[in-house]
């Protein structure tokens, strides 16, 4: 028997269980079983458990796009029922009496929190010690906590361990690229240069590369680091050799394309055929993707992005480049490297060590009527 937990209260505790969980045998090597668990448990603590369908869990743990048919395709059904007999086997271990129980149940995705009876006697017997012998043990007791916590290894989460190498520096510069520089884009010529109104009309970046801006500056915010906001066109060498740099744009920021250009993955932009195509370097035979930019927006079915954090031998410093190939690319970078429950995501599919490593990640959003979804992993390489 178990009783019921509020959530709200025991949100530390119920994130502990989880990673006792997920790193268990039954789970560390399960594809599929920890990745859903980690993102049903994650989303029901953060208040969207209600949200949680079959189609909505497809598209974000297991990449299917917003119109896969679930009925054809019952991976999150399967993967669900698998997760429920890897819980049962996990309790029934012996050491797991008097842990929290996470349990979904038959028919829902939305799991439950429940604490084991079974730990009630031991607290009782607890209360019928002296009062001095019962201080003498609370005492005992929290001295080998607090010494098994010096000696353990502390865990970073998947969030962390992504924005470690930016956050180590203290401050990040966050650079946005304008409408100015813009594939295509006409900069009149100027002998004795740029008029008010030129200059006025040339002050202006993108809206979703401003939400991206945003969404990275919060999460610098909350994690006690610095910032400076600059126009890609101003930064220099010099500049990202003082601080790491985050690189918001791709056809209007030309460090992006320079930082990209080197990398496995990266968009080739061909002016004489209005195309622009998603180039894996080890396989440029075969384009990843392609796209002619006259084709109208509401006609697109998904736009692309590539997520690369390396550290750039010409700067020392760790840069993070966010380049979507049009707006909803560039709002997927921008979601998905803010949001611990995407970074889990990844981090289930790479290789051990990867947060000491460079790496990329080719991410779609599909389009319906010229409205983006969630950003879904296509392929990732880290070296």
């Amino acid at each position: 028997m178990s009783t019921p937990i509020s959530i709200e209260a025991n949100r530390g505790a119920i994130r502990e269980e989880l990673q006792r969980i997920l790193a268990s045998p039954l789970f560390r090597r399960s594809r599929r079983c920890g990745p859903l668990l980690e993102y049903v448990v994650m989303e029901t603590i953060a208040g969207r458990g209600e949200s949680l369908k079959e189609r909505s869990i497809g598209v974000a743990v297991f990449g299917r796009t917003l119109t896969y048919d679930t009925n054809e395709d019952p991976i999150v059904r399967t993967s669900a029922a698998e997760v429920r007999k890897r819980i049962a086997q996990y309790y029934h271990e012996a050491g797991h009496e008097t842990e929290i129980r996470i349990e979904l149940t038959a028919g829902s995705y939305m799991p439950e929190f429940r604490v084991p009876e079974a730990a009630a006697p031991a607290v009782r017997s607890r209360m019928r010690l002296p009062r001095r012998k019962l201080l003498i043990a609370a005492a005992v007791a929290a001295a080998a906590i607090l010494s098994a916590m010096a000696l353990a290894p502390i865990r970073e989460s998947p969030a962390q361990a992504f924005w470690a190498p930016l956050l180590r520096a203290g401050t990040v510069i966050l650079a946005m690229g304008d409408t100015s520089e813009l594939i295509g884009a006409e900069t009149p010529a100027v002998v004795s240069g740029p008029s008010f109104a030129q200059t006025s009309q040339g002050d202006k970046v993108g809206f979703v590369d401003g939400m991206a801006m945003a969404r990275v500056a919060a999460l610098l915010r909350a994690h006690g680091s610095g910032f400076e906001i600059r126009r890609a066109g101003s930064l220099t060498l010099q500049d990202m050799r003082r601080a790491p740099a985050v690189l918001i744009g791709e056809m209007n920021n030309p460090w992006a394309k320079l930082v990209e250009g080197a990398m496995r993955y990266r968009f080739v932009w061909d002016q004489a055929a209005s195309m622009v195509t998603l180039q894996d370097r080890q396989h440029p035979e075969q384009a990843l993707w392609q796209l002619n930019w006259n084709t109208p927006y509401a006609g697109l079915k998904e736009d692309r992005a590539i997520i690369s954090r390396v550290v750039d031998p010409r700067t020392e410093n760790a840069i993070l480049v966010l380049a979507g190939c049009g707006r909803d690319g560039t709002a997927a970078a921008g979601e998905f490297v803010t949001e611990p429950k995407y970074l889990a995501l990844l981090a289930a599919r790479l290789p051990r060590g990867w947060s000491r490593k460079n790496l990329q990640v080719v991410l779609a959003s599909d389009l319906i009527n010229g409205h983006g979804g969630p950003p879904r992993i296509v392929t990732t390489h880290v070296w």
